[in-house]
């Protein structure tokens, strides 16, 4: 229906061409859209392409009518770069998109405020992916500046998105080893969580866990490894709820939370618990063969299998130099924020 109204939009051109790109724009979009949805990414980015070029051509009639569609068309193109792993494409289009999205707040904070900070939010996840974690860590404090700003005037909205913000910031800060602020932000979203859970436990308890997930990770970081324990326990049991309702969406995430587990158990001397959980995940990982789980099981699987054996070292007394440093080798694993899905 798109690609057809696309074809009306085209005939439209001959008598009225403004009128005519604005509904050929509109009808590129909706189809790129469509297309993203049913994972035909190449035709869904030419669709995008050509968005931007219609709206570049608008823009350039009138820059102040139609800077907004050109932002959209730049920031949904930036989308599908990505998912494609066009990466360093992707990011300069996303920052022309943030650099329109800023320039439309200034006359219209309200309306516009919000797609700036989502855009934030995405250029700090491309920019981490291309190693530029200044330049993320800044993308995410103007992100989590912004949602301050707009919980002020309508909490409820922006409340979660706030803890979203506060997530991933929390991750920038500790990528450049200010673990401090670090912690201090994922406790803040996890504070956040637990309230919005109370309200809405269906659509927030994944959130929460997660948050947990992040805030054992930053207690490792200070050593409280006791206070980690109960953190990625409560994280465990919540999303052990989930992946009982959905098994394949939610395996990955479990297992490497099991794993982290199993470091905490083993560094704090509870072997038999530790080779519980590694043998708990390789358990479940062998079900990989029948089941499509989302996620690569590779990395979790060697992880669990390396804990087991760590282990049954343990047990058997025989030391060796090196096994400590598989220790601190499976710590360093399992704090990597990019170990972690998407």
């Amino acid at each position: 229906l798109y690609w057809e109204g696309a074809a009306v939009c085209r005939h439209l051109m001959q008598s009225n061409a403004v009128t005519g790109v604005y509904l050929l724009l509109e009808a590129s979009l909706g189809s790129g859209s469509a297309l993203y949805r049913l994972k035909r990414f190449d035709e869904c980015i030419a669709e995008f392409r050509e968005a931007v070029h219609q709206s570049q051509v608008m823009f350039r009639i009138d820059r102040g009518k139609h800077a907004r569609l050109l932002a959209r068309s730049l920031s949904l193109l930036s989308g599908a770069l990505g998912v494609t792993n066009r990466i360093v494409e992707a990011v300069e289009t996303r920052r022309a998109s943030v650099d329109l999205w800023a320039e439309l707040s200034k006359a219209d904070s309200e309306y516009y405020l919000p797609e700036l900070a989502e855009n934030l939010e995405s250029l700090s996840s491309l920019l981490v992916m291309v190693q530029d974690y200044r330049g993320a860590l800044e993308a995410s404090i103007r992100t989590v500046d912004i949602y301050r700003d707009l919980i002020k005037e309508n909490h409820d909205l922006f409340i979660h998105r706030l803890a979203r913000s506060l997530l991933q910031n929390s991750s920038m800060l500790d990528k450049e080893f200010r673990h401090l602020e670090s912690l201090q932000m994922t406790q803040e979203a996890v504070d956040i969580y637990r309230i919005l859970i109370q309200k809405m436990p269906d659509r927030f308890a994944y959130d929460l866990s997660r948050s947990l997930d992040q805030l054992s990770s930053c207690l490792i970081q200070h050593e409280e490894n006791d206070l980690a324990l109960i953190a990625i326990e409560e994280a465990i049991n919540l999303l052990q709820i989930e992946f009982n309702k959905s098994p394949a969406e939610y395996a990955i995430d479990l297992c490497l939370r099991l794993c982290r587990r199993a470091a905490l158990r083993l560094d704090l001397g509870n072997s038999d618990g530790a080779l519980a959980d590694a043998e708990s995940v390789i358990l479940l990982l062998s079900e990989s063969m029948k089941v499509d789980w989302q996620g690569d099981t590779t990395e979790v699987l060697a992880l669990a299998r390396e804990i087991r054996d760590l282990v049954q070292f343990r047990s058997k007394q025989k030391w060796r130099g090196s096994l400590e440093e598989k220790i601190e080798t499976i710590r360093k694993l399992l704090l990597r924020s990019d170990t972690m899905p998407q």
